[in-house]
């Protein structure tokens, strides 16, 4: 089930780890044709190979989607757009923190199992610990996120990062308006299936176990990242005033739809025939002409 190749503008997605993004990533997939995505993972080495690539190779791809900082678009086709997803810095260091204790297989297992939370908050065991998106947001090399200098951003950086949500990025998604965001994807850049189930997701105690003193030490060492994202907040609110449909509408009725599809969404392509077998025996022959058609 793809849109168009002649519907889809190229997209940059920029994937700050445990936004939302690996969700995201399985839309994107279904949207795009195969062989048509480019991923990053995020290392030099990666970035460089692309960069090797001839121009007329890097332009055969729709979408650059990964673990990126911001500025590959440069290298890739200036007509292109950003997409990123931001979330409340301090929980999405919590998850982060919990979503590794809870995987053996992570990299960075064996390092932070030991630790509390507050140790965690205050460690330089990894780059998104610290402000990262801000660090993400306001790299100036061509997609690589800036690592070597993990205590040296600043308010200048602060402010980079703030011009680029507002000049450069097409859509800025919050992970807390995720239904939301996708409905501002649709409509920006032509997506037509945009059902999902969450990937990723890991299980975390309620804030009141958690500890002030964690919390304290993640705000203070997040401190550019919750200004940037009180800034994201502002945006957002302007981009859903902006959207020219009824957004309560379009969440209920995409919502709906997306519960009688759910089970059948850990593939990441759904057939057409599955869709409209799904669509029809519920009796939304209509929202099925309708979606189908679109």
């Amino acid at each position: 089930m793809f849109s168009s190749e002649n519907d889809l503008g190229k997209l940059v997605f920029i994937h700050i780890g445990k936004t939302g993004g690996s969700t995201l990533r399985s839309i994107i997939y279904r949207n795009y044709p195969k062989g048509k995505i480019r991923h990053f993972d995020g290392t030099k080495k990666d970035i460089s190979g692309f960069l090797a690539l001839s121009p007329e190779k890097r332009s055969q791809y729709l979408c650059l989607e990964g673990h990126m900082g911001f500025g590959l678009r440069s290298q890739f086709d200036e007509s292109s757009k950003y997409l990123t997803f931001l979330r409340d810095p301090v929980d999405r260091v919590i998850s982060l923190y919990y979503f590794i204790r809870a995987n053996p297989d992570h990299y960075l297992y064996s390092r932070v199992e030991p630790l509390t939370l507050r140790e965690f908050a205050s460690s330089k065991i990894t780059h998104m610990v610290r402000n990262c998106q801000t660090r993400t947001l306001a790299g100036e090399k061509g997609g690589q996120i800036r690592l070597e200098d993990k205590e040296k951003l600043c308010f200048d950086d602060l402010e980079k990062a703030k011009t680029r949500l507002e000049e450069d990025i097409s859509v800025i998604g919050l992970t807390g308006s995720f239904d939301q965001s996708l409905m501002l994807c649709k409509e920006a850049f032509g997506w037509k299936n945009v059902f999902y189930v969450r990937r990723n997701t890991g299980s975390k105690p309620p804030p009141e176990e958690i500890g002030e003193g964690a919390i304290e030490s993640l705000k203070d060492n997040n401190r550019l990242d919750l200004k940037l994202y009180e800034y994201a907040e502002s945006l957002f609110k302007r981009q859903i005033e902006d959207y020219p449909k009824n957004m309560e509408e379009e969440v209920n009725n995409f919502r709906q739809k997306n519960s009688l599809l759910k089970p059948f969404l850990k593939a990441k392509r759904v057939p057409l025939a599955l869709l409209k077998k799904v669509l029809e025996i519920t009796d939304t022959k209509e929202l099925a002409k309708k979606f189908l058609g679109g």
